[in-house]
């Protein structure tokens, strides 16, 4: 038995796994947005909850994409999961803010 070849599946796990950091941010946000633990009526403090819970996903699925190596000891771990080419995964950050803004301004105006 050879203990250097990871387990079945562990290099798909890595990879899906590589965002999922972002779940600790979720109660915190939400505790943020929400002190008293209750939505304020509104459809602006709906879209805040729908934002929220809907950043853990997107930034999973981003970094599960990302073609780059990861950091040791998981260097030789490959991509089993189909990638995008760096440029596209970066634009795709980077536009999420663009999109948002126009949500967060229409209450503002």
């Amino acid at each position: 038995m050879s203990l250097s070849r990871p387990l079945p599946g562990a290099e798909a796990v890595h990879q899906l796994a590589a965002g999922l950091w972002t779940l600790w941010y979720v109660p915190v946000l939400l505790m943020l947005f929400f002190p008293g633990g209750r939505l304020p009526a509104g459809r602006s403090s709906r879209l805040v909850l729908y934002g929220v819970l809907s950043v853990t996903p997107t930034f999973t699925v981003l970094t599960a994409l990302d073609p780059s190596a990861y950091d040791p000891p998981f260097q030789e771990f490959g991509h089993p999961l189909p990638t995008l080419p760096a440029p596209v995964v970066w634009l795709l950050v980077l536009s999420c803010p663009y999109c948002s803004w126009p949500c967060s301004s229409r209450r503002r105006w």
